[in-house]
């Protein structure tokens, strides 16, 4: 199975370093910018430009789209795989991303699994809920991982922040 580990944007050369990446996930704003570490060739690396927005609405906000990206990269991981997911905190766009490709990649029912995985090197998630509501459609959880991504934040500071600024 592939092996996934979630960083903030200032952590990428030292966790792709860490665990010998041969692949990275980027999830940052439209004009946030990024030198891709040299062990990472090029098709190994999906970029995609949001905003770590959870209203549909609002502009560059996560998208269907972006979503059907990642779990698209991610069934073309191979086995031996080692990912670093990232986004400019580590804690909302690379989260969702994170617990989704765990669960697509290790089942989809190990949900508490897929949390302590998570916990294991985030202290503060706080999963993107749009984000989330994307891979749940995909996924066909019909609720279930929105669900489960809402519990996995709370508590977090950066839900209450987010549901004070909505």
């Amino acid at each position: 199975m592939p092996e996934f580990l979630v960083c903030a944007k200032s952590q990428v050369r030292a966790r792709v370093r860490c665990i010998d990446a041969t692949h990275l996930i980027t999830l940052l704003d439209p004009g946030d910018s990024i030198h891709k570490p040299n062990r990472i060739v090029p098709e190994n690396w999906l970029w995609l430009r949001m905003d770590d927005e959870e209203h549909p609405s609002r502009p560059n906000a996560p998208t269907l789209e972006h979503a059907r990206q990642v779990l698209d990269f991610g069934q073309r991981l191979p086995s031996d795989a080692r990912v670093v997911i990232h986004c400019f905190a580590g804690v909302s766009r690379s989260t969702a991303t994170g617990l989704a490709l765990w669960l697509q990649s290790n089942g989809l029912e190990r949900f508490d699994d897929a949390e302590a995985w998570l916990r294991s090197h985030r202290e503060r998630p706080c999963p993107n809920m749009l984000l989330a509501a994307h891979f749940d459609q995909l996924l066909g959880f019909d609720g279930k991982f929105e669900k489960f991504c809402d519990k996995v934040a709370e508590g977090s500071m950066a839900r209450w922040w987010k549901d004070q600024n909505l």
